[in-house]
C-alpha cells in the first residue's frame, strides 16, 4: 500500500521467507510460503520497513516523542518517511483488487492508488510503528489503476522492536460491497427514522403488557405529553378506562398469534383530561434475542372525524325527530280537528236537548253529565292541538318567574310533602310573549314529572327561571331547535334530585303517549314539546340514572305578537241568548253535516233564519242570491276556504260580520285570515250560549 519511490523491480517469485524449521529445510520452506502468498484469499503485500524503522529511530534521537504532533508540524513529514519504504511483492488477490493487468504493472503505478484518505490511514499506521505498537487495522479507501474506489479494511503485524523490519506483510480485505450495503442501510434507516419523527401518524414500539418503549413525537402531540412522560409509561393508564377491557383483548390476540394484524378504534385520554379518538394499526414485531414480545402501533388521530360523525348524527337524529314530531303533528291536528267536529255534535245536540227540558226535567242531571264529559274530550283536544304547534290561544306579556309565583299553591299541592322544593329567580329576567294557560301547563307538567321521580325517602325540587344569552353551540344541545337564532332567551328549568331517567328511556320522554307508569296521563311531555315549539322555544333534557334529572326550557324574549288577538269567548253562561238581535238571516258554512245540523239547530232555537252551505264557494253563491245578516264560516272547507269566501263576500258588502270557527288557536287563525281579519271568532267544540253569544257580539260591534 505504501508508495516506493526507488520503483526497483522485483523478481517474478518472491523472496519471503516463513521461518523455516532448520536450515536443512529453507528451500522446502521458501517454496511453501511463496505458494501461501500467492494463493491467499486476501489481498496481500510484503514490505521492506527497515530503513523506515531507522529514520524513525533518528527522529527519536532528535527528540520527537508524539509523531503526530510532528507530522503537524511538518506535512512533508509523512511524505519523506513514505520514501523509505520498499514493496518487495504482491500476490494475485492484491492484483485484482487494484485491477492491474500484471504485477509489473501494479509495482510501477501505487502513486495512481493513493487517496486522501488512504494518506490517512497511512499516517494512522506510522504512528501505530513509532508507538511501538505491534498490530495495526484500520478501514480505508484506495483507487484502481482503472480509477474505481474501493473500501478497503488494512492490517499489519509489525515486527517486535528487536527483530528484524525487511519482511513485513500487509494484507487488504475489500469491503466495498459491505460498506455499500451497510450505507444504504444507514441511509435507509435515517430516512426511516426522518419519515417516522416526522411523521403526522404516531408510531410506538410497546412490549406485551403495553408498557411504551418508544414513541414518535406525533404521540407527545396527541396525547399531550413529554417524551420522559410517554415513554416508560403504560397504554393502560392512557386508556379511557371503558375502553381498556375491550384493548387488552384485542393486544392478546395479537400476542397469541405472531402473524395477525389488527385495527381498532379506541378513546384515550389527553394529560389535560380531553379524550383523544384513534384508529390503531398494531401488529408483532419478529422476536428478540431476549424472548421478550414487542407490538409495532400506529396511532391515526381521529378525534375531529368522530365529532364529525356525532354531528352528523346528531342532526340526523333531529331531522329524523323533526320528521316525527312533524308527522304525529300533522296526525294530531286532523286528529283534533275531526275530533272536535264530532264534539260539537255531542255538547251541541246536549245543551239543544236541556233547552227544550224542564230545568226539573229529571234527565237534565244526564244531559249536564254529556256535556262535561264532552269538555273534558275538549282537553284532551286542546293537548293534542299544543303538540301539533298550533295550540296557542291568547299571548300576554308576561315574566316567568311571575307565572311560576303565582302558581304556587297549586304546586304546593302537587309536590309530595317528603320532598323539599323552592323557586329561585336570576336577575335580569326579560320579559316574553305567551299564553299563560299553556305557560301553567308546562310548569305544572314538568313539576309533576319531577316529583313522580320521587321514592319515599323523598328529596330536592328546585324551580328556577331567569335569562340566558344562547349561541349557535347552546342551542345546537336542544332537543329540537327547529333553527332557532343565537340571543337572548328565558329560560324555566326544573331539576330534581330523584332516581333519574336511563338513556333508552330519556330518547323517547317526548314520544306521544309514551310513559313508564302503570296508568298513561295523555300526552305528558310530548304537549309541552308542542307548546314550546308553538312559542318558537326549545327545550332540553339532561338525566342521570340514580342522579337526578334537570329540564330546561327556552323562550324568546321580548318577541311581542304582530297583533293582539281578541280574548276568547267561550267562557259564557252555560245557556246565554243574544238579547235584542231580533230573528237574523245567518249564513253557516261548514264541510261536516254534523256541524251544520247541530248549529242550525242552535241557531233556530234563538229565532234565527239560517242557509247552510257545504263548503266556501257555496257560501259565496248563496251570499250573491241573497244578503245576509251574519256569516259563519269554517276556515278549513273544499273548494274555496273560509278566508277565501271571507274575501270574497266582503268584496260584496264590506260591513257584513263575519264569524271564523275553528278547532284551532285563535291566533293561529288571525294570522291565517290576513286581509280577511276580523274579531269575531268561535272555537270547536262550542256550546250553545258560546255560538250565540258570539252572533250577538258580532251584530252589536256590526
Amino acid at each position: 500500500m505504501f508508495e516506493s519511490t526507488r520503483g526497483i523491480p522485483m523478481p517474478d517469485t518472491p523472496v519471503e521467507r516463513l521461518a523455516p524449521a532448520s536450515a536443512a529445510d529453507t528451500s522446502h520452506a521458501e517454496e511453501w510460503g511463496c505458494s501461501a502468498f500467492d494463493a491467499a484469499a486476501v489481498a496481500m503485500r510484503l514490505e521492506d520497513l527497515t530503513e523506515l524503522a531507522r529514520a524513525m529511530d533518528d527522529l527519536r534521537a532528535r527528540g520527537v516523542s508524539d509523531l503526530r504532533k510532528a507530522i503537524a508540524d511538518d506535512p512533508e513529514l509523512v511524505g519523506r518517511l513514505m520514501r523509505t519504504i520498499d514493496v518487495l511483492d504482491v500476490n494475485r488477490q492484491c492484483i485484482a483488487l487494484y485491477e492491474a493487468s500484471s504485477k509489473a504493472e501494479l509495482m510501477a503505478n501505487w502513486s495512481r492508488a493513493v487517496l486522501p484518505e488512504t494518506m490517512q490511514c497511512v499516517k494512522q499506521a506510522m504512528v501505530a510503528l513509532f508507538e511501538g505498537r505491534r498490530d495495526f487495522q484500520a478501514p480505508t479507501v484506495i483507487r484502481t489503476l482503472r480509477g474505481e474506489r474501493r473500501n478497503v479494511v488494512v492490517a499489519i503485524r509489525f515486527p517486535a522492536p528487536d527483530k528484524p523490519f525487511d519482511r513485513v506483510f500487509q494484507s487488504m480485505i475489500d469491503v466495498t460491497e459491505q460498506t455499500q450495503a451497510e450505507a444504504a442501510r444507514e441511509v435507509v434507516e435515517a430516512r426511516y427514522h426522518q419519515a417516522v419523527e416526522s411523521s403526522p401518524i404516531g408510531v410506538f414500539i410497546s412490549n406485551e403488557t403495553g408498557g411504551i418503549e418508544h414513541a414518535n413525537p406525533a404521540m407527545y402531540r396527541m396525547f399531550g405529553r413529554t417524551p420522559r412522560e410517554l415513554e416508560g409509561s403504560s397504554f393502560r393508564e392512557l386508556t379511557h378506562p371503558d375502553d381498556i377491557q375491550r384493548s387488552e383483548v384485542v393486544v392478546e390476540r395479537l400476542a397469541a398469534d405472531p402473524t395477525r394484524t389488527v385495527m381498532l378504534r379506541k378513546r384515550y385520554l389527553r394529560k389535560d383530561g380531553s379524550i383523544l379518538w384513534g384508529q390503531i394499526f398494531l401488529s408483532r414485531l419478529p422476536e428478540a434475542s431476549d424472548g421478550r414480545i414487542r407490538i409495532l402501533g400506529y396511532i391515526i388521530d381521529i378525534t375531529k372525524q368522530v365529532e364529525a360523525e356525532e354531528e352528523q348524527q346528531r342532526l340526523e337524529d333531529k331531522v329524523r325527530r323533526a320528521n316525527m314530531l312533524e308527522s304525529l303533528g300533522v296526525l294530531a291536528g286532523g286528529v283534533a280537528h275531526d275530533f272536535n267536529n264530532l264534539l260539537v255534535g255531542v255538547m251541541g245536540h246536549a245543551g239543544i236537548a236541556r233547552g227544550k227540558l224542564p230545568t226539573d226535567a229529571p234527565v237534565q242531571s244526564n244531559l249536564q253529565q254529556i256535556e262535561l264529559a264532552a269538555s273534558r274530550a275538549a282537553e284532551l283536544t286542546n293537548q293534542m292541538l299544543a303538540y301539533s304547534g298550533g295550540g296557542r290561544f291568547v299571548l300576554t306579556h308576561a315574566r316567568l318567574g311571575d307565572i311560576v309565583h303565582d302558581m304556587r299553591n297549586l304546586l304546593d299541592v302537587a309536590v309530595p310533602s317528603n320532598v323539599e322544593w323552592r323557586t329561585e329567580s336570576r336577575n335580569p329576567e326579560v320579559d316574553v310573549h305567551v299564553d299563560l294557560s299553556q305557560m301553567r301547563q308546562v310548569v305544572m307538567n314538568l313539576v309533576t314529572n319531577a316529583a313522580e321521580s320521587f321514592d319515599a325517602a323523598g328529596g330536592r325540587l328546585k324551580i328556577e327561571t331567569g335569562a340566558v344569552d344562547a349561541d349557535e353551540a347552546y342551542l345546537r344541545w336542544l332537543y329540537l331547535d327547529d333553527g332557532l337564532e343565537p340571543g337572548r332567551y328565558a329560560y324555566l328549568e326544573v331539576s330534581d334530585t330523584g332516581c333519574g331517567i336511563e338513556p333508552e328511556i330519556l330518547e323517547h320522554v317526548f314520544d306521544p303517549f309514551f310513559t313508564t307508569k302503570t296508568l298513561g296521563r295523555g300526552l305528558g311531555l310530548a304537549a309541552v314539546l308542542g307548546i314550546v315549539r308553538g312559542h318558537g322555544g326549545g327545550i332540553r333534557i339532561e338525566s342521570t340514572p340514580g342522579g337526578g334529572t334537570t329540564a330546561r326550557v327556552l323562550f324568546p324574549a321580548d318577541q311581542a305578537p304582530e297583533s293582539a288577538p281578541a280574548p276568547d269567548t267561550n267562557d259564557t253562561a252555560e245557556n246565554g241568548t243574544t238579547d235584542g238581535t231580533g230573528p237574523l238571516r245567518i249564513l253557516l258554512a261548514d264541510d261536516k253535516p254534523l256541524v251544520l245540523d247541530v248549529a242550525r239547530q242552535m241557531l233556530e232555537c234563538d229565532g234565527h233564519k239560517v242557509d247552510l252551505a257545504i263548503d266556501g264557494k257555496e257560501a259565496l253563491d248563496l251570499f250573491e242570491e241573497r244578503r245576509h245578516d251574519v256569516v259563519i264560516l269554517d276556515l278549513t272547507m273544499p273548494r274555496m276556504s273560509g278566508a277565501e269566501a271571507c274575501r270574497r263576500i266582503r268584496k260584496l258588502d264590506p260591513d257584513v260580520p263575519v264569524i271564523f270557527s275553528s278547532g284551532h288557536a285563535q291566533e293561529a287563525v288571525l294570522n291565517e285570515l290576513g286581509d280577511a281579519h276580523t274579531s269575531h271568532f268561535v272555537r270547536k267544540p262550542y256550546r250553545v250560549a258560546d255560538l250565540l253569544d258570539t252572533v250577538a257580539q258580532a251584530i252589536a260591534k256590526a
